[in-house]
């Protein structure tokens, strides 16, 4: 009877027209721009029967802190305005459902019909294309944001990490049968006479008004174009090698005209002239280093690289070099990792963290493993003829001609990546001659940690290829698994020389 209740509960929900509730919201101590309350009275005129509300800071905070106070620590500890108008919108659709749309935004024509279609009974959420949040509508308590909560976490953090469109898009990508797009092609001739869209918007229909963010000031504005044009290129790994150069040469020029001939001198010059050795070798073997990629070229059209994975972050903590490598060789590049993560019960939050990295990564393709007998955890043993049926299974479906995974020591010793390791090659011993396995390199703790250092180690090395690539990446990846990010992730991160430098070995039987 219970069963038999909820399913028409939520038949009730997904049939019910979407409420005629237009939402903005706008948080600050500033009055709205000419331009953007222009934007938001066509949203009046042309939606006449629609209720209106223009949500304030006080608004939200009391919404939040009445009806969602499990959020209100959180909300307190936001203190962007961008941050709480992201915020504040789930929960505002949540409790009342309707439309919600940015400011900025102008619509073309009145949306009244468009909503009522057929076609979105069934739909718990529409979303512009492309997955854009500036506009999209959900009815009051729909499924989809209770989703959207079961993400936030009380860990969860906002802003670069993990932004109010990125939630929306990984739930909307794990059931996408439940999530409706506004259309735009339909509609020729929409507002014929009106000004043509903003050339940032790809929707016909609607107008992106120029104008200040309201959360965003002349300062800050400019702070952001510094550190684009300015403070962010500075930090590359070549640049910060030839300032260090720069300033050791300027050393050594100062200690000559000292003209000191005393032995302590000549024994710091020796060890000045030794770090300059060694900052030329780096700056010498970084754009060597690029030309062992070729092995992996083959056939770039037709070649496809898989990276198998065992756990959610494993791909960010060790093979960012390797597969910002590998893609630029334009290789259709798919990762497979054999768990979601779930030792902890978090599955359901590091699968979309995992889409979220992996999208960032460049990966087009992305399959995560929920299997009974592969659950996260080092004292879980692995079965590694269940693991190389699984492999050998994709590899059949999705034609893969190139794998890249953990060596037979795991990187790190974890039993899963052994494992993965060991199930990989009994595929390689099956399919010889048809598909190339590349193993990651293990190396013990001292030449792990050493960073960017153990640069001369890795170019000596046996190793078939060698990827270097600067460290921002690995950060910002490994920051989309926001509920592994602490601090001692942080550290690896940094200190780590798989954030800088991978080595890979063909396993050849």
């Amino acid at each position: 009877l219970y069963g038999v209740i909820s399913i028409l509960f939520l038949g009730v929900i997904l049939c019910e027209p979407f409420p005629k509730v237009l939402h903005q919201i706008w948080i600050s101590h500033q009055d709205i721009p000419p331009k953007w309350e222009s934007a938001r009275r066509s949203w009046i005129s042309l939606h006449p029967n629609w209720e209106h509300r223009l949500w304030n800071e006080t608004q939200c905070r009391d919404l939040i802190s009445s009806r969602y106070q499990w959020f209100s620590e959180q909300w307190e500890s936001h203190h962007h305005p961008l941050q709480r108008t992201e915020v504040c919108r789930f929960f505002v659709l949540h409790n009342y459902g309707g439309m919600y749309a940015d400011l900025n935004v102008r619509p073309r024509r009145s949306l009244d019909s468009v909503l009522q279609s057929p076609e979105y009974n069934s739909k718990q959420i529409v979303l512009l294309e492309d997955e854009q949040t500036a506009v999209f509508a959900s009815r009051a308590k729909s499924p989809f944001w209770d989703d959207v909560f079961a993400m936030i976490g009380e860990r969860h953090q906002w802003g670069q990490q993990m932004g109010g469109s990125s939630l929306i898009g990984m739930v909307a990508r794990r059931d996408q049968s439940r999530v409706g797009t506004f259309p735009t092609q339909n509609f020729p001739k929409i507002c014929e006479d009106c000004e043509k869209p903003h050339p940032s918007s790809p929707y016909h229909w609607i107008s992106i008004e120029p104008g200040h963010h309201p959360s965003t000031s002349h300062v800050s504005r400019l702070l952001s174009s510094f550190y684009r044009k300015v403070l962010k290129p500075l930090f590359s790994v070549y640049t910060l090698l030839a300032i260090f150069f720069v300033v050791m040469i300027y050393l050594i020029v100062r200690r000559v005209r000292q003209g000191s001939h005393s032995k302590h001198h000549h024994t710091q010059r020796r060890r000045i002239w030794m770090l300059v050795a060694f900052v030329l070798v780096l700056i010498i073997t970084l754009p060597i280093s690029g030309t062992a990629q070729s092995a992996l070229r083959g056939n770039p059209d037709g070649e496809k690289v898989a990276f198998i994975t065992a756990h959610p972050d494993d791909e960010s903590m060790f093979f960012v070099p390797s597969i910002r490598g590998t893609l630029e060789q334009h290789n259709d590049l798919y990762l497979l990792c054999l768990s979601n993560g779930n030792a902890q019960g978090l599955g359901a939050t590091r699968e979309p963290e995992l889409m979220s990295a992996a999208q960032l990564l460049g990966f087009k393709h992305v399959h995560v493993m929920n299997h009974p007998d592969l659950q996260d955890g080092p004292q879980r043993k692995w079965n590694v003829d269940l693991i190389a049926g699984i492999v050998e299974e994709y590899v059949k479906n999705h034609t893969i001609t190139t794998i890249i995974t953990f060596d037979h020591m795991g990187v790190s010793g974890h039993p899963n990546h052994i494992a993965v390791s060991n199930g990989v090659k009994q595929v390689l011993a099956k399919r010889e001659g048809q598909l190339q396995v590349y193993q990651l390199r293990s190396v013990n703790r001292l030449e792990k940690f050493s960073g960017i250092l153990d640069i001369i180690p890795s170019v000596l090395s046996n190793s078939d290829l060698l990827f270097l690539r600067s460290p921002v990446l690995a950060w910002k990846a490994m920051a989309r698994h926001y509920s592994q990010f602490v601090w001692f992730r942080k550290l690896f991160v940094i200190f780590s020389r798989y954030t800088y430098i991978n080595t890979l070995t063909q396993v050849r039987l």
